[in-house]
This record gives structure tokens, C-alpha cells and sequence, in this order.
């Protein structure tokens, strides 16, 4: 899963169903991720299935990008 995808799909489900908690469960694994690689970035990619584990390159610009849009 392409982590940067996550900013477009954070506007999208906003417009739609406007339910901030459900995001912040969401972002629960991106935010970890934040404090246990490599710190203060996001990879370039997850795994698809829980517990969503980083993958591809440890630290990639427009995934952190997303995160701090």
C-alpha cells in the first residue's frame, strides 16, 4: 500500500462521512511508525493486512509529505 495515498483518502472519507475518530484510528499505524523506524519518517510502502508493517524504502519525501499536509 502506497502510504502517501493516505492524504487524498483523508479528504475524501472527511468530505463524505466527517468522522475525525475513525481517522485517528486509522493513522494509529502511521504514527507509530513515526517513532519506531527510522525516526520522524514514513516508508515508502505497508503491508496490506495488520499490523501493517513498513516496507520498500525506510524513509520516502512525499509519504511524510501527506502526513504533515
Amino acid at each position: 500500500v502506497w502510504q502517501w495515498l493516505i492524504g487524498p483518502y483523508i479528504d475524501v472519507h472527511l468530505r463524505v462521512h466527517n468522522d475525525q475518530n475513525a481517522l485517528r484510528a486509522l493513522l494509529q499505524p502511521i504514527i507509530k511508525q513515526l517513532w519506531s523506524t527510522c525516526l520522524g519518517t514514513i516508508s515508502e510502502i505497508a503491508e496490506p493486512e495488520p499490523p501493517f508493517a513498513a516496507a520498500g524504502c525506510f524513509a520516502q519525501a512525499w509519504s511524510v509529505a501527506e502526513i504533515l499536509r
